[in-house]
């Protein structure tokens, strides 16, 4: 009887284990949280003329300020664009997006085989997205002719957004 009673506390316990490791942490009120995903991904490709020096902060370089662009679209998704981020001329670029719960991380990875520059405008478009704080983190990351990563990826800028219906939002990196 003592084995009985003993199986039956172990099987009762183990079932309600079961239903609390299910259970989702990360609900925000009453609706459930969703994992943002990566649906599209472009860049420009060299915008303008190639240089090979770092570009001034002159009012002339004004419009070739290096900055991100939020947007949500009206299909519930958010266009992220990196504009005039400086990269090697005629890159290799790859562009991806993990999570770690409520932070969005986003490699660009590019090849630096080249002794110039240019501006690109780099895009990611993210579905699944709930109306909820997410810390962006950009990173980058080095890469040969053949994708295959040259260095580990370091941290290039840090934000917050709030995503909501009609977001637009501009942030500067200069």
């Amino acid at each position: 009887m003592k084995q009985r009673n003993y199986i039956t506390i172990c099987l009762t316990v183990l079932f309600a284990c079961t239903i609390l490791a299910c259970s989702d942490d990360d609900s925000t009120g009453s609706e459930t949280f969703k994992q943002p995903t990566l649906t599209n991904v472009t860049n420009s490709g060299c915008k303008g003329t190639p240089y090979n020096k770092v570009r001034s902060n002159s009012k002339q370089n004004a419009d070739k300020a290096e900055s991100i662009i939020l947007k949500a679209l009206p299909d519930g998704k958010l266009l992220i664009e990196h504009h005039n981020t400086v990269l090697s001329c005629d890159a290799l670029i790859k562009q991806d997006m993990t999570t770690e719960g409520k932070t969005i991380i986003l490699t660009e990875a590019a090849t630096n085989d080249t002794n110039c520059t240019c501006d690109y405008d780099l895009k990611f478009t993210l579905d699944n997205l709930s109306n909820t704080t997410y810390k962006v983190m950009i990173q980058r990351q080095g890469i040969d002719r053949t994708g295959k990563p040259t260095y580990d990826p370091k941290k290039y800028a840090e934000f917050s957004l709030t995503f909501a219906p009609g977001l637009s939002k501009t942030i500067s990196l200069n």
